[in-house]
């Protein structure tokens, strides 16, 4: 039988478990432009120092965007999770 300091400290506990779980999302990591443009180069065989970063979308809730120049060519990239990939 669990006394009374039982349940006290039970119901600490599932309020201090419920409070972790209930923080808002983190915000997408910030872009990692090393890893975009070594991603575009080997996909495009462009080298590095051609690509340019033209416009980045971060969203919350969806992959984000990114609008990329591959040696004078528009593309558009998206990230999942730490994956950037060729949204064409």
């Amino acid at each position: 039988m669990v006394g009374k300091l039982g349940f006290f400290t039970l119901g600490l506990l599932a309020l201090g478990v419920a409070g972790c779980s209930a923080k808002p999302l983190a915000r997408t990591p910030a872009i990692d432009r090393v890893e975009l443009v070594k991603s575009a180069a080997f996909d495009h065989g462009c080298p590095a120092a051609d690509i340019k970063v033209l416009a980045v979308a971060e969203e919350f809730s969806a992959p984000s965007e990114y609008v990329l120049d591959v040696c004078g060519e528009r593309h558009v990239y998206k990230r999942v999770g730490m994956m950037y990939f060729d949204a064409r």
